[in-house]
């Protein structure tokens, strides 16, 4: 069975950018190899965003309250209550 590959953190995507970037920039790099290292930038800037999306999402359903705790109801915490208000809806007169 073959281990699956952990993909590298926002981090290290970054990182991996910005070295391109700066090769792109600094570098008198043949054509072929240009083209090469920009398409490789450019999977690793969408990948970027869309963790950084991922991200801003769970900040804003987190921030909006939308992910509470669950709550205990009374009726669980007291098996006895939930018994006697079905037992009224069975009942039928």
């Amino acid at each position: 069975m073959r281990a699956k590959k952990k993909e590298p953190g926002f981090d290290a995507k970054l990182a991996e950018l910005q070295g391109i970037v700066a090769r792109l920039e600094n570098e008198d790099l043949p054509l072929e190899a240009g083209v090469a290292l920009f398409k490789e930038g450019v999977v690793l800037a969408r990948n970027c965003r869309k963790q950084l999306e991922s991200a801003r999402n769970e900040v804003m359903v987190l921030s909006q309250g939308l992910l509470e705790p669950f709550e205990q109801e009374d009726s669980a915490a007291d098996p006895q209550s939930a018994v006697s208000e079905n037992d009224d809806e069975s009942i039928p007169f």
